[in-house]
């Protein structure tokens, strides 16, 4: 195998992994890509193509997310829903894994209309066929990443991301002002929405576990690829698992990087409330925790400021320091949103 363009660490792990996975080819291009948390890589080997992960892993991470969306995409693609990447091979001793190669763009972030939420809707109620849900290869799949049965365990998640991001150091000017808009700005508001649930009349029944389904859980537009037919695949799956749909529906139209239209809001609720017993309330319990989740993802912007985190996005960035545009990001963010939620 010749032409391996990376370094010398990369390229012998890339070769053993070709052989591993029966690949074989005599010219090899690696072109690094931009991964959210890992380490992501356009592998050219003769005529084909892949998606060559390299996972991030430490210590703090409590499940694998290399085996988190392996499985997840075998579950999928054995029952027929082909708007994934297929997994073509994994080694999860080196935390590698192949997938296919999407050719196409994410959606522009003034692009997501109608068409792509149905889009949505139809994977999600594909991947939850309860025939399938039953099978084997779906009892493998395990909890979704940040999984809370009870809107206390929502309230208590929210309370430990901006407990954290309280206790950025200020050893540089950009935590300083970072640390300043979390304290006087995100945390009064999220003691506002703290308030409003924990005032609120209506009592919502806890979870049960046959309301549960399969979710990517970073559920978004940030998370497709159009192809050149118009096509939407969804791709990283590495939060998947068994989860509360109104987690699912929440993140949907909360993520910031390919913001969804709230007037797609009701519509996608109808649909997903079909899944969940009605006693559950699926509507009223969305509107009170909305606020919420909106101060999670501004947190989520925010994670580069914290050390494991900061790490992590700059393994996956190849040692880019994001925190002024994060910033940047998280005061546009708090801005465009909490004026209409309030």
């Amino acid at each position: 195998m010749s032409n391996l363009k990376t370094n010398k660490k990369i390229g012998f792990s890339v070769a053993a992994l070709l052989k591993d996975a029966g690949i074989t080819a005599r010219h090899c291009e690696i072109i690094p890509l931009q991964g959210g948390n890992n380490r992501v890589y356009r592998l050219i080997a003769d005529n084909d193509q892949y998606i060559l992960k390299r996972y991030y892993v430490s210590h703090d991470d409590h499940r694998s997310r290399l085996s988190a969306e392996y499985i997840f995409l075998e579950f999928v693609r054995e029952i027929s829903v082909r708007n994934v990447p297929k997994p073509v091979f994994c080694d999860p001793a080196r935390h590698l894994a192949l997938y296919q190669y999407i050719e196409g763009k994410k959606p522009g972030k003034n692009e997501i209309g109608k068409m792509h939420v149905i889009n949505a809707l139809n994977f999600i109620e594909a991947i939850n066929i309860r025939n399938d849900t039953d099978t084997r290869s779906a009892l493998r799949i395990g909890m979704a990443s940040d999984y809370c049965p009870h809107i206390r365990e929502y309230v208590n998640s929210v309370n430990e991301r901006v407990k954290r991001l309280s206790l950025i150091s200020f050893d540089a000017q950009i935590n300083k002002r970072a640390k300043e808009f979390i304290f006087n700005t995100v945390i009064p508001e999220w003691e506002k929405i703290k308030a409003k649930i924990r005032n609120s009349k209506r009592k919502y029944p806890d979870l049960l576990e046959a309301d549960l389904i399969l979710s990517p859980s970073d559920f978004g537009f940030h998370n497709s690829i159009v192809n050149p037919a118009g096509d939407i695949f969804f791709i990283d799956f590495e939060y998947a698992g068994w989860d509360d749909p109104l987690k699912m529906v929440c993140d949907f139209f909360c993520q910031p990087e390919r913001p969804v239209p709230l007037k797609y809001l009701e519509y996608f609720i109808e649909r997903t409330e079909r899944m969940v017993c009605p006693a559950y309330d699926f509507r009223g319990k969305i509107m009170l925790l909305l606020p919420l989740f909106r101060i999670k993802w501004c947190c989520i912007v925010l994670n580069d400021f914290l050390n494991i985190d900061f790490k992590r996005r700059q393994y996956a960035f190849f040692n880019e320091d994001r925190r002024e545009k994060q910033l940047a990001k998280a005061l546009d963010y708090f801005a465009r949103h909490f004026t209409r939620l309030f």
